[in-house]
């Protein structure tokens, strides 16, 4: 491989460059088509040490078949000069990029029900393997198609760590999709996951991020006007709780600041001004998984496998389509 540029991307001889999918500080992806067969699939360029994470952890996920758990599949990695070439499946576009294309339309509860169904059965399998993602976003989710029903994959392990290795005080997750017992350094585990995909689920219910803070302290004060102040032994526990409150005789108070505030005043809010359900009891069931996967307390938090038999996801109507067997198909085939 010859040296990387901005503007060409170098690619693997074997491989034809289609285009450039995205790129960050220390990787790109690249869409491409292998000269010997024609096969389509997506390469990531790593041309730092942290990249061999990623592969550790995709190695792990490949024992499990993890593509047939609404996981990107990893196909292959190779090594060419100081380059790591991690070749997955080509996908489609991810639901950040969707959304942009359909104006920031809220999603239909149809649509909601299946992307959440699909993430809760990969956080059920990484959570299954002892992996936590640790950026779940709306940028690494990924549809397939863009058929319906949609199917979508879970992508970008880059960052991903095994839960044993998990240090109260780590900083990660990208800011509008960090759990509390990030910001305020308590210990954590896979539930950080199931966080950032109820924050996921706000975006396809109103279309847009509900919170979009730009500091720690601009988040823990969204969090308290949408949810409520985390219980005082969580703040007793959190290596960073001083930072962002001061605690005297009565209490814990929240620092006062000038922060960025959150688009509604509560979760109930979003759901009085939510249009795309057809029946109150769907709204109801929605809004009470939204709760159940963004409770402040990690250890109330809802699970992947309570996710899949929750009332929202387990009892989604039967259409003559086949929309239903599509669904779940998805969650246990390639």
């Amino acid at each position: 491989m010859a040296d990387k540029t901005e503007s060409q991307p170098c690619v693997p001889t074997e491989y034809k460059l289609l285009r450039v999918l995205g790129e960050g500080s220390f990787s790109k992806v690249v869409k491409c088509r292998k000269r010997v067969n024609g096969d389509i699939v997506a390469l990531k360029l790593l041309w730092n040490p942290g990249g061999f994470n990623e592969l550790q952890i995709c190695e792990r996920m490949k024992k499990f078949d993890v593509h047939k758990k609404n996981i990107v599949k990893f196909i292959d990695s190779f090594r060419r000069d100081s380059t790591w070439v991690l070749v997955f499946e080509a996908l489609d576009i991810s639901l950040d990029a969707y959304i942009m294309k359909t104006h920031n339309l809220p999603m239909s509860h149809t649509d909601i029900r299946t992307i959440v169904q699909q993430m809760a059965v990969a956080l059920d399998q990484l959570a299954k393997m002892g992996i936590i993602h640790t950026d779940v976003k709306t940028d690494n989710i990924v549809l397939v198609n863009q058929q319906r029903p949609f199917r979508v994959k879970l992508i970008d392990f880059g960052l991903s760590i095994v839960s044993a290795k998990a240090k109260a005080g780590t900083s990660m997750q990208a800011l509008a999709y960090r759990a509390p017992e990030i910001i305020l350094g308590l210990p954590f585990g896979e539930p950080i996951d199931m966080w950032s995909l109820g924050i996921v689920m706000t975006v396809l219910i109103n279309g847009t991020l509900i919170m979009e803070p730009r500091t720690e302290l601009s988040a823990i004060h969204q969090i308290l006007e949408l949810l409520r102040q985390p219980h005082e032994h969580l703040l007793q526990k959190g290596i960073k709780s001083k930072k962002y409150f001061i605690k005297s005789t009565k209490g814990w108070r929240l620092k006062s600041h000038k922060v960025d505030m959150s688009c509604f005043q509560s979760l109930d809010e979003l759901k009085e001004k939510s249009t795309q359900f057809k029946e109150e009891e769907s709204r109801e069931n929605c809004f009470d998984l939204l709760k159940a996967m963004l409770q402040v307390d990690p250890d109330k938090r809802i699970t992947p496998k309570k996710v899949l038999a929750h009332p929202f996801i387990s009892s989604r109507p039967f259409s003559g389509s086949g929309e239903r067997e599509a669904i779940i198909s998805d969650s246990g085939s390639s």
